[in-house]
């Protein structure tokens, strides 16, 4: 639906951009885009337009936009830069910048994406006009690079596109609603998700205006719509508001509700695609079609033979799948090897083959094709038809999975960047162990004392994938090659646990085409190679001519008919075959030397192998002999051997064996040590780790871990396998939780126990109790199986799970429902965020209150209703007002930021202890930025509010507020009496919410250290300092950080005022470290400086460097506190005879005491100036001012001052005399 209305004036701008969809660029209504002639000056014009005038660096954009190009990206940049200088040369002001930065000026140019979004400059744009400019994804067609950074801002502005599309659709929708215009608003929504297919806010807004309207038949036809897409597209049924529209006339059973499926699941799936086409344009129609028919044939059996499923497309490709129907671990690997092998293939004359190879984890039907939605095999096929003659072109995903055992190269072509396999490694040279010297010693004790004349001794290693049996294997096998013994070395692989002997007969192939071929005769009649070779076997280990029959159909299959497990012509039984095989197997080279029988990953062998493994245990030979085998924890084994279990290995191994993996890549040791923590003591993820370092990829599940627990996912039943998701998505194997959801699905409990046996045999969790994931690599990879919308919907049962609880029993931490809430995107996230806010600020844990706060704002958008929301953000930035004021003080921009907020959010409906937290804040903002006067008012409002609701705690803070403002206004008696009143009122209160929301530290703790503030000024001081010692002792009891902290910074004030150098230096010390543990920081500043009083005082000049800082931290963060400060820095000035300075400091001191009204330190104040007379030789106007001081502080009551003044005049008078 297109705007017809009249056009806005920010969209006749001379130049236009359109980068939603197909791009375009008009300068002058004429399109300018084929003068841009590739694509990253594309790019360059959308970074710097979305910027909005904002400069960019030029390092920055060349980093973006040529990730792979260190030393070009610069040049690449200046060419680009010169495409889009040379097609706005005719628009006049359009670059801005400097030699370093580039920006565009947003004035003079459109954007499509600014105007949909509603940016600045494009606000008064109507939702129809917004709308119009809804025409694809951002930047759709083009090929963006492979920069983390370009990914992170295309994809932060999709999502607010997306975001925004969606809220203007929705405003939209609801207006015409209001308006009586029904049709059009119908149009609109079935436009929207025409568009927007994957949307189903868009969905539901179709079926609810069909409903209004009456239209139930259409809007059933709409929700069944829903429920298909959303099944096919990400697996998941619509959410619980989508099916709530259509509970009253759609049965439950049809909505879609919590029926565990045994159809769907993901499995990891490798396609490769094979495109046959003719090479040689000379041939007839007729010889092309039967060269592409042979071809494929050729291809079929190869494809079979390597247990892949075929499937057929048109006259030239075919579809290759791996990983079903046959579960496979690693798919990828499987089908690179039958993609080599079809490299190597002879095919008719004039034919080709292109080959594209691309893995995933994807969405399979159990009871359908492979390849749910046909992603995986659409993407193969691309590659092949990219694919040049006897290539295999595959993707970044494959790459990685491949790398440990293929030669892969990197190519651009066709504008991107892709991979071609080049071929298979070979056997590669051992790789350095670590770690397990104890595991190697007892093999080599054991192959030392092998017997004569015995069956093999037998040694089974077990161990998780990745854990290093086949490394410790090869080390082994190098070791007794170097000591002069015999070394065979068999392999089973997935995808051949139905092909019997496959590992002998893979073994017997290869020794034949590189050892024996060359080595022997064979019966001059037998000329074909099969029966050469089966010549060649019987020859070397002395066999009966009669089993050359069956060894023939073992070897060669393809050439015979039946199957090897069956009787032979001849009659040899399957017993005979199997006990030649073993006499082959244990047929000694070396005479009577030792042999090392190796035989690897036994948990994918077929039943024939095993029986070949137990007739060789019977049978006795020679020579000394060893059968060293590698399985699964799993594996069940049915001959006597030695086991060899290996765990995990400890850290100074895996830092060992991280350093040795990374050489060459100079790895931070920060990154060593994340890799080491991330891999929990698994070689095969601290390697993959390494490999996603020099990949320049995040440290995180990689695409072979990812296919690992897959294929352990789909192996599982429905049952077992919905737990163990609920549990990644939980976090932990916790046994309520598991009950619950057990009951959920109609499981019993006591069937518990059993899912968690299987679950620990398929390797996924440990057998610990209780029990957990054995990796959180495991658990992440799991979670990750789940579709976005299941992980919301399982999100919100864990936190329901949580909240139901029994919090006597098993109280979860706030933080943790939180976070389900949050992964949920559920209303009530930014509620529980405040909670958990609010329990951090109880334990003084700064920063992280305040990471929680930010996740309490972000999580507001998930609250639909205006209200709740305004309320809930209400409530965030009242307890981020409290957090601002212990970290950084009342004054703080921060502070002061979020109780600005507050008084737009605040509303005359709210409940009385909101009210109260918004006047204190504004209470606690004017006390440290505005006159003393001021603060009295707002502590007067404070104490009428608490009076009106009668609430004790309110009245308590009130009484505090008045003694606080009275103690700086200098009216100290009528201090002492509020604070009494304060400690005494909350003194008598439980334990409560309030107890550090104010100020975060207690308030009758810090009422005590005020009043001892206030009785020391008065010149009682004993009482005074009785009075902080139980402050201190009472914050002390309660063991809250934040308490210690806020008390000592008054105690050492009160100390600094005493004039006691000791005691002020005992207190902020303790102050500054205690304000060091977490980030107190305005007030481990203000430690600090009085620390360096003292020490200045006693010699040392440079702790004045201390004093000055806090000067102007307390200018910034607390201004009420840095006339103190001022005036602390002036005698320090004095203790070294620097009187100008001094001077210049009281000076400021008494500005600052001017402007907020601090009678306080009136006394203090002149007190020094006299000080500084003196220091000048004027007597005279140094007795004068201390005669001021004395009768100044005489006339507020402050003994104190008034003690030192008249110690001043009495010292100063004969001198001035």
């Amino acid at each position: 639906m297109v705007y017809q209305g009249p056009m806005h004036p920010s969209l006749l701008r001379p130049v236009q951009l359109r980068l939603l969809g197909e791009f375009d660029v008009a300068v002058g209504d004429v399109s300018g885009a084929r003068a841009i002639t590739y694509n990253k000056p594309k790019l360059l014009l959308a970074l710097l337009a979305l910027a909005q005038g904002k400069p960019y660096s030029r390092a920055d954009l060349a980093d973006m936009l040529w990730p792979d190009e260190e030393g070009n990206g610069r040049a690449n940049l200046r060419h680009a830069l010169f495409v889009l200088r040379r097609l706005f040369e005719n628009v006049p002001d359009v670059w801005s910048g400097t030699n370093s930065t580039l920006a565009l000026n947003p004035k003079v140019i459109m954007v499509d994406v600014l105007a949909v979004t509603g940016s600045a400059g494009y606000e008064t744009l109507g939702l129809e006009e917004r709308l119009s400019y809804d025409r694809g994804r951002l930047l759709e067609y083009s090929d963006l690079p492979e920069s983390a950074a370009f990914s992170s801002w295309h994809t932060s502005w999709q999502s607010r596109i997306e975001r925004e599309i969606s809220e203007c659709r929705k405003a939209l929708l609801t207006r015409l609603g209001q308006q009586g215009r029904q049709a059009e608003a119908l149009e609109h929504a079935k436009l929207w998700v025409q568009t927007h297919p994957e949307d189903e806010g868009a969905h539901r807004q179709l079926i609810r205006l069909l409903l209004d309207s009456g239209n139930r038949d259409a809007a059933m036809l709409a929700f069944q719509d829903c429920v298909s897409l959303m099944r096919d597209r990400f697996d998941t049924q619509p959410s619980d508001e989508t099916r709530a529209l259509m509970e009253n006339i759609v049965p439950p059973a049809e909505l879609g509700g919590p029926v565990l499926s045994e159809q769907r699941q993901y499995r990891p799936l490798a396609v490769l695609a094979v495109t046959v086409s003719a090479d040689d344009p000379t041939l007839q129609p007729e010889q092309t079609l039967q060269g592409m028919q042979m071809a494929r044939r050729h291809l079929q059996d190869l494809a079979r033979k390597e247990g892949g499923q075929v499937l057929l497309g048109l006259a030239s490709n075919m579809a290759i799948v791996f990983g079903h129907p046959v579960l496979t671990e690693r798919p990828a690997h499987a089908a690179a090897r039958l993609a080599c092998a079809i490299r190597e293939l002879v095919l008719p004359p004039g034919m080709r083959v292109g080959m594209g190879l691309h893995a995933d984890i994807a969405l399979v039907h159990a009871d359908e094709r492979p390849d749910g939605g046909a992603l995986v095999t659409q993407e193969a096929m691309r590659l092949s038809y990219l694919a040049e003659a006897g290539e295999i072109l595959i993707g970044s995903a494959v790459r990685e999975r491949l790398m440990d055992q293929f030669a892969v190269r990197s190519e651009k072509r066709h504008g991107r960047q892709l991979c071609l396999l080049e071929a298979q490694l070979e056997a590669a040279a051992v790789h350095r162990m670590f770690g397990r010297v104890r595991e190697f010693d007892s093999l080599v004790r054991m192959w030392a004392r092998l017997p004569m004349a015995q069956p093999p001794t037998a040694m089974m290693v077990r161990g998780e994938p990745g854990i290093g049996k086949s490394l410790l294997a090869g080390v082994t096998a190098e070791y007794v090659r170097r000591t002069g013994g015999e070394v065979c070395l068999l392999a089973c692989y997935e995808g051949h646990s139905e092909t019997p002997f496959h590992p002998v007969r893979e073994h017997l192939l290869q020794r034949l085409s590189l050892e024996w071929g060359s080595a022997d005769g064979a019966d001059p009649g037998a000329a074909d190679l099969p029966s050469r070779s089966v010549d060649i076997l019987c020859k070397r280990a002395g066999l009966d001519p009669s089993l050359r029959s069956a060894l023939k159909r073992v070897l060669f299959p393809e050439n015979c008919r039946g199957d090897a497990d069956t009787p032979v012509p001849g009659h040899t039984s399957h017993g005979a075959l199997v006990d030649a095989l073993a006499a082959i197997l244990a047929y000694h080279e070396k005479d009577d030397g030792p042999r090392l029988l190796i035989w690897e990953d036994l948990h994918w062998a077929d039943r024939s192998s095993l029986s070949l493994i137990e007739a060789l245990m019977r049978r006795t030979v020679r020579g000394p002999m060893m059968l060293l085998t590698t399985a699964r924890e799993e594996f069940v084994r049915t001959w006597e051997a030695h086991d060899l279990r290996l765990s995990h290995l400890d850290r100074q191994a895996m830092g060992e064996l991280v350093a040795h993996r990374s050489r060459g890549q100079r790895l931070a040791p920060a990154l060593r040590a994340k890799i080491v923590d991330g891999a929990e003591g698994v070689p095969l993820y601290a390697e993959e780790m390494v490999r996603q370092v020099a990949l320049g990829t995040d440290i995180g599940v990689t695409p072979v871990i990812a296919d690992l627990v897959a294929s352990r996912l789909s192996a599982l039943g429905t049952v077992a396998r919905h737990l163990i998701q609920f549990a990644a998505v939980a976090g932990r194997l916790d046994d309520a939780l598991l009950t619950r959801a057990a009951m959920a699905v109609g499981l019993n409990r006591r069937d518990i126990p059993g899912l968690l046996v299987e679950l620990h045999r398929r390797g996924l969790i440990d057998d610990g109790i209780p029990a957990n994931f054995r990796h959180e690599l495991i658990r992440t990879a799991i979670y990750r199986s789940l579709s976005p919308q299941e992980r919301q919907r399982q999100h919100e049962q864990v936190a329901q799970y949580l909240m139901s609880l029994d919090p006597r029993a098993n109280a979860s931490e706030p933080a943790h429902i939180a976070l389900h809430l949050d992964h949920a995107r559920h209303a009530d996230a930014s509620h529980w965020w405040c909670l958990a806010m609010r329990d951090a600020l109880a334990q003084s844990a700064l920063g992280e209150a305040q990471s929680l706060s930010e996740r309490a704002l972000a999580a507001l958008p998930f609250i639909a209703d205006a209200d709740l929301r305004r309320k809930a953000e209400l409530d965030c930035q009242l307890l981020r007002g409290t957090l601002f004021t212990a970290m950084r003080g009342g004054g703080a921009h921060e502070t002061s930021q979020a109780y600005a907020r507050t008084a737009k959010l605040r509303d005359s409906e709210d409940s009385p202890h909101i009210q109260f937290r918004q006047l204190w804040g504004d209470w606690l903002v004017t006390l440290c930025t505005r006159p003393h006067a001021e603060s009295l008012q707002f502590a007067d409002r404070i104490h009428r509010h608490a009076e009106q609701t009668g609430d004790g705690l309110h009245l308590g803070w009130a009484q505090y507020t008045y003694g606080d403002s009275r103690l700086w206004m200098g009216d100290a008696a009528n201090a002492e009496r509020w604070l009494r009143s304060s400690i005494l009122t909350l003194s008598g209160q439980a334990d409560h919410s309030l107890r550090f929301a104010c100020c975060g530290a207690d308030g009758a703790s810090l009422a005590r250290a005020m009043l001892g503030l206030a009785l020391t000024l008065q010149g009682r001081d004993e009482e005074g300092q009785a009075s902080a010692r139980a402050a201190l002792e009472s914050a002390d009891t309660l063991d809250h950080l934040g308490s210690r902290v806020l008390c000592l910074s008054v105690v050492a004030r009160l100390q600094w005022l005493r004039g006691d150098e000791d005691a002020t230096r005992e207190a902020a010390a303790r102050l500054s470290s205690l304000a060091g543990q977490a980030d107190f920081s305005i007030w481990k500043e203000l430690g600090l400086a009085w620390m360096g009083w003292v020490n200045a005082r006693n010699g040392d000049r440079s702790a004045m460097a201390d004093i000055e800082r806090a000067v102007r931290a307390c200018g910034k963060d607390l201004p009420v506190m840095q006339s103190t400060m001022e005036l602390m820095l002036a005698q320090a000035h004095l203790a070294w005879n620097q009187v100008d300075a001094a001077t210049a400091a009281i000076e400021r001191a008494g500005k600052l005491m001017e402007k907020f009204g601090t009678e306080s330190l009136r006394g203090e104040y002149l007190r020094l100036l006299g000080d500084t007379w003196e220091k000048r030789g004027d007597g005279a106007r140094a007795v004068a001012c201390w005669r001021q001081a004395l009768t100044e502080s005489r006339r507020l009551g402050l003994s104190l001052s008034a003690r030192k003044a008249e110690a001043r005049i009495w010292d100063g008078a004969p001198q001035a005399a």
